[in-house]
């Protein structure tokens, strides 16, 4: 499993509408200079990890009183076992939020048409051209951003883009 970095068992702000818990994972591939979760960005362990079964068995116990998990990061898609996760919490019944960089189209899209998501919200950081790359940081592909894009037009039901 992805290792989780923060937890919070409740919140009324991170998906409209809904009572949420927040799972932060740790590791993004961005070195935003504006990044408000910097203790997320190294990849690897964080230094306080929190145990993805305390993580599902509190999930577990409050399914009734939440209506959803948000997962953040740190940038989630980094994760190849990410699937497995949404799995476990799309099984306790509860809705996901997918907060990203747009960064991994390709474990974007297998999310999405997994069926492991219910809402995604897609961060972009500045105009799509030479700026993107102070903005985050570094030179990165900007083509994998907007395949990003395109796979939530695609989907406009579940995407928030900002």
């Amino acid at each position: 499993m992805p290792p989780v970095g923060f937890y919070l068992s409740s919140s009324l702000i991170e998906w409209p509408g809904k009572i949420t818990a927040s799972v932060v994972l740790q590791g993004c591939n961005f070195r935003c200079p504006f990044c408000h979760s910097c203790e997320f960005v190294p990849v690897g362990r964080p230094k306080k990890e929190v145990p993805v079964d305390e993580v599902l068995e509190d999930l577990s116990a409050r399914r009734r009183w939440v209506d959803g998990v948000v997962i953040s990061g740190g940038e989630p898609t980094l994760h190849a076992d990410l699937p497995g996760l949404l799995e476990e919490i799309k099984a306790l019944g509860l809705l996901v939020k997918l907060d990203t960089n747009g960064s991994n189209p390709d474990m974007l899209e297998k999310v999405v048409e997994q069926g492991l998501v219910d809402l995604v919200a897609m961060d972009l950081k500045a105009p799509l051209d030479e700026r993107y790359y102070t903005a985050v940081g570094k030179k990165i592909d900007l083509g994998k951003v907007r395949r990003s894009l395109d796979i939530l037009r695609g989907h406009p039901d579940l995407s928030l883009i900002h």
